[in-house]
């Protein structure tokens, strides 16, 4: 009796300290997931032709769909490209950029690019990248901290908003269908 005992108590402290170890690298795990279903997204788009949903005058989108579901959509506005990552009808990556665009290039503003990741609708992590004019390649990451001081503020723009990610999978998925 007292060996089962100190069986099932061995095992019951075993199950909390893998609880506590898994949490510890929770954020780091679901980061490496972001990354490894933005690969996938990336390689499944490059055959395929996204379909432009025009806003309005100055917006629109370019919304890739394969195998009925919505995989990224793009939005272009005011020359700023902000890319959505999706996977299950659920956005996980978002990529906003101001330097893909000639135009911005020429105009003098900053170099940026900015990147969050999302964990069932939560951001987890945002990063930033900024320069005036050196090489970009060879600038570092930083972290974002006007979104993450934020992030209900940002989980609510960047994802509900007028140019949020579930706003752009409804209007792509409606002219789609």
């Amino acid at each position: 009796m007292e060996r089962n005992f100190l069986i099932m108590t061995s095992l019951l402290i075993l199950m909390i300290c893998t609880v506590c170890f898994s949490a510890e690298l929770s954020k780091d795990a679901q980061i490496r997931q972001i990354r490894a279903d933005y690969i996938l997204v990336e390689d499944s788009i490059r055959k395929i032709k996204p379909v432009s949903v025009t806003l309005n005058e100055f917006d629109n989108y370019l919304c890739y769909k394969a195998d009925k579901k919505i995989l990224k959509i793009e939005l272009f506005s005011e020359g700023v490209r902000t890319s959505f990552y999706y996977k299950n009808r659920k956005v996980f990556f978002i990529f906003i950029e101001n330097a893909w665009n000639k135009s911005v290039q020429d105009s003098g503003q900053p170099f940026k690019e900015e990147r969050v990741y999302i964990y069932n609708d939560k951001i987890i992590e945002a990063l930033i990248k900024e320069t005036n004019g050196e090489d970009f390649v060879n600038v570092e990451n930083k972290t974002n901290e006007k979104i993450l001081s934020s992030k209900l503020k940002y989980e609510k723009e960047l994802l509900n908003g007028y140019f949020g990610a579930y706003v752009a999978l409804q209007t792509c998925e409606a002219v789609l269908k």
